[in-house]
């Protein structure tokens, strides 16, 4: 399986999403970067949660979404390219760091 960054064009946008688990449609923050600035890094915390949320749910399971897309349209297209990270927990310092090389 060859690596993410061998399939991109520096126009390519990449969205980088997280959701819990339970409810998977829902995004809790969204990130739109360019190919172009690989690698670089995200960090989610109350600072980038999206909507009436005050902070990130620790009991919960949350996963990462990564999609890249040619076209930059916000609605996923059928050319576009997603991945799914495992579900994983939140530390105590309500705190994720995520790294795209």
């Amino acid at each position: 399986n060859e690596p993410l960054s061998t399939k991109l064009r520096a126009q390519d946008t990449i969205f980088i999403t997280t959701h819990y688990l339970d409810s998977p449609r829902i995004p809790i923050t969204a990130s739109r970067r360019s190919a172009g600035e690989l690698p670089f890094e995200i960090i989610i915390d109350e600072n980038s949660l999206m909507g009436a949320r005050k902070n990130l749910d620790t009991t919960k399971s949350i996963f990462v979404k990564v999609r890249v897309s040619e076209s930059g349209d916000t609605r996923e297209q059928k050319s576009d390219t997603s991945m799914k990270s495992m579900p994983f927990l939140i530390s105590e310092k309500n705190r994720v760091e995520l790294s795209l090389p």
